[in-house]
């Protein structure tokens, strides 16, 4: 005699599929959930360093002072220079300068003035730059005031409010400003 399943057999078995299948469904959603998460990551990132890059593009031609004002103006968050549109090998179709600033204006971190738009970073950010002026790290710097440049500036970013001091930055930039006097 041969024998079937039962009924109990078929709902136990179907049980256990409708359980496996819940499982994988779970762990595929969870999955693409983190990829969107980490391309979202990767966009904000890229979007940085291409503001980052057009501050290192700039630093080429910073000087000491742009006619009145002050070539290079640092602050604990934010980073201002009027760096010369003249660059050798580079033909420009504006003569002159412009003032480029990065900084963080409540939104998110901004690349502000020079030619074209500027960039957004977009979301929960924190900036911190700095500069190495004679020797010494300095959070706030004028080079007008000053009467000379330092010799490098560090921006470092994060994309989190206020991180823990021992966090390190997402993005690093040092920018060696090569007309400075040496520092000791």
């Amino acid at each position: 005699m041969r024998r079937g399943m039962t009924l109990l057999e078929v709902l136990l078995a179907t049980s256990v599929l409708i359980a496996v299948l819940a499982a994988a469904s779970s762990l595929l959603l969870g999955l693409a959930r983190n990829r969107e998460a980490i391309v979202a990551q990767a966009d904000v990132l890229r979007t940085m360093d291409v503001a980052l890059d057009r501050m290192d593009r700039a630093f080429t031609t910073v000087s000491v002072r742009a006619g009145s004002h002050s070539g290079l103006v640092i602050t604990e968050d934010s980073l201002t220079l009027w760096p010369a549109m003249e660059r050798p090998g580079i033909e420009t179709p504006v003569p002159g300068r412009h003032k480029l600033t990065l900084g963080h204006d409540g939104v998110g971190i901004t690349l502000k003035g020079g030619a074209g738009d500027g960039v957004q970073v977009p979301g929960l950010s924190t900036l911190r730059v700095r500069a190495r002026h004679e020797g010494q790290w300095v959070d706030a710097f004028d080079a007008k005031a000053a009467g000379t440049l330092p010799s490098m500036v560090v921006v470092d970013a994060w994309l989190q409010a206020d991180p823990e001091e021992d966090t390190p930055p997402d993005r690093r930039r040092v920018f060696v400003v090569v007309d400075a006097e040496a520092a000791s």
